[in-house]
């Protein structure tokens, strides 16, 4: 992760991990896309925006994250099938391209732009 956008998600964590304890929890599975995009810095996990929930959601816990989608999703992953996730969040753009194997999806290409040159003109 990216010093530019380090201390907003540093921070975040933090009042995540505070929610954990003060609730005596172990994890939070936010879908409603106003958490998703806080927490992301402004990822929207949603397809059709009438929609109450994205199709996406977040696992977080004290020392993990993970994303996932829901069935729903308009395509099925198949092993050996590359795609790419292109989030943009507040300050910066990621760029990366998977390849699904049988162990899980394996990055083969990707960049990280704090600045968000990637979208300039």
């Amino acid at each position: 992760m990216t010093s530019a956008i380090a201390p907003s998600w540093r921070a975040r964590h933090a009042q995540l991990v505070a929610l954990l304890d003060q609730r005596g929890l172990d994890a939070l599975l936010p879908r409603i896309p106003a958490t998703f995009a806080w927490y992301t810095g402004g990822a929207d996990n949603r397809v059709n925006h009438a929609e109450s929930l994205g199709i996406a959601s977040l696992l977080l816990t004290r020392r993990d994250e993970r994303v996932s989608t829901t069935p729903r999703a308009a395509q099925v992953i198949q092993v050996d099938q590359a795609f790419a996730w292109n989030p943009s969040i507040a300050g910066a753009k990621a760029e990366e391209t998977f390849i699904l194997t049988e162990q899980g999806p394996e990055v083969v290409a990707g960049c990280v732009d704090p600045c968000g040159s990637l979208n300039s003109d």
